[in-house]
């Protein structure tokens, strides 16, 4: 018998469960699956037994995947495992819930049997795999098992629930090399990658299964960064059948979380301009005109009392500007104010802003610029004093 530490705490992922554990066992096992079409993987559970198996067709376990680290997955974009910790540290996970774990490895004609052992090196209880020779009377169906003993109804449907692959899923649509739109009422913010859940954000109209190739996930399934997410989601709308976008423009001028980074993605968003600044006439009437939350909304009201302005989300203010008719719909009504040379240019840089990504220094080097030209006007009295009065305002609160 040979025996195999690893010398990972017993505490690692505190937060993880049998069902994150499980995951990570049916992402190898998928993942085996991409790489070799015939190496089918597996899965079945016994209700009577409170057994769960899974593995595939064709696989075999070298000693040497035993190695934090050790992948054959790295820099893949179909395979959703990059980090070599899947299949370690859900055999952690799994013996940290007290459940009996045994790996069927026909290919080298061994039996892995994992247990914490307590390590005189370390002083600690640390994760070992013994492995044994073992003989099979004939091959069987299945070329790597892995049975894991004592997991009750209870758990396997908390595990089923949080997996694509068992559950299946009743409403959704494809989107061409991003994944699937997921339309199921109880999907409604889940987040998916290959089939398996990975994070929630309840701010979504919608739940997502993402191509491992476009939201890649960091060593800790569930900490997904916020920004990919979001633009992730943009890109898989716009990926949409044109008969399954339609409520796009409806979502942006309502502000849904889904698209509120579509602005950032890859997404030409004037091809939906024409869309959005509709709706945004039906929602608030044909009187109404957005307004980018840097515009003088006073000096505007004052100006045309019989307007609706509505000051809207840098987003949507950034899609509807490119729409023909909301330049000419502006434009006509800052010329019909009378404004100086310094407004002027002060509206300017507004608009500028909103259009780019100027650094902090851009724009305070053009608010001393702009404070010392009011002061040449005669608009402003101290200088010094605009200054302390202007640093809670406009142009300090311009966002990158």
């Amino acid at each position: 018998m040979r025996k195999y530490e690893l010398t990972i705490a017993k505490n690692y992922v505190p937060e993880w469960g049998i069902r994150e554990a499980v995951r990570e066992l049916f992402q190898n096992a998928l993942d085996q699956e991409v790489i070799s079409e015939d190496n089918k993987m597996f899965f079945s559970y016994s209700e009577g037994l409170d057994v769960l198996e899974i593995g595939n067709k064709n696989s075999t376990l070298e000693a040497s995947s035993l190695l934090l680290g050790t992948t054959t997955k790295l820099n893949d974009n179909l395979t959703i495992g990059q980090f070599g910790e899947g299949y370690k540290i859900a055999m952690l996970i799994l013996l940290r819930n007290n459940l009996r774990v045994t790996i069927y490895n026909y290919g080298n004609r061994e039996i892995w049997k994992p247990r914490f052992v307590k390590s005189r090196k370390y002083k600690a209880e640390i994760l070992t795999v013994f492995s044994e020779n073992a003989s099979w009377n004939k091959k069987p169906e299945n070329s790597l098992i892995i049975r894991i003993e004592g997991i009750s109804k209870a758990v396997y449907d908390d595990i089923f629930n949080y997996n694509l692959h068992l559950r299946g899923i009743k409403d959704y649509c494809i989107s061409e090399g991003y994944g699937k739109l997921l339309k199921d009422e109880d999907l409604k913010g889940m987040i998916f990658v290959n089939g398996l859940f990975v994070t929630e954000n309840q701010s979504f109209d919608y739940g997502y299964d993402f191509l491992p190739s476009k939201l890649r996930l960091k060593r800790d399934r569930s900490m997904v960064d916020n920004f990919d997410l979001k633009t992730a989601t943009a890109n898989l709308w716009d990926n949409l059948a044109e008969d399954e976008k339609q409520s796009m423009a409806s979502m942006i001028v309502s502000g849904s979380s889904d698209l509120s980074y579509i602005s950032y993605s890859h997404v030409d968003t004037s091809s939906v301009s024409k869309d959005v600044f509709n709706v945004f006439k039906e929602q608030h009437g044909e009187n109404s005109i957005a307004l980018s939350n840097n515009t003088d909304l006073k000096s505007f009201m004052e100006s045309h009392p019989d307007v609706n302005p509505i000051v809207v989300s840098d987003t949507l203010y950034d899609i509807i500007k490119k729409d023909e008719r909301y330049l000419q719909e502006i434009d006509s009504f800052y010329k019909e104010i009378d404004r100086s040379p310094v407004e002027k240019l002060e509206i300017w840089f507004t608009e500028l802003v909103n259009a780019s990504y100027l650094n902090e220094k851009v724009k305070k080097d053009f608010n001393d610029i702009l404070l010392e030209l009011k002061f040449a006007n005669g608009i402003v009295e101290n200088v010094q004093e605009a200054n302390l009065d202007n640093d809670d305002e406009t142009l300090d609160d311009f966002e990158d």
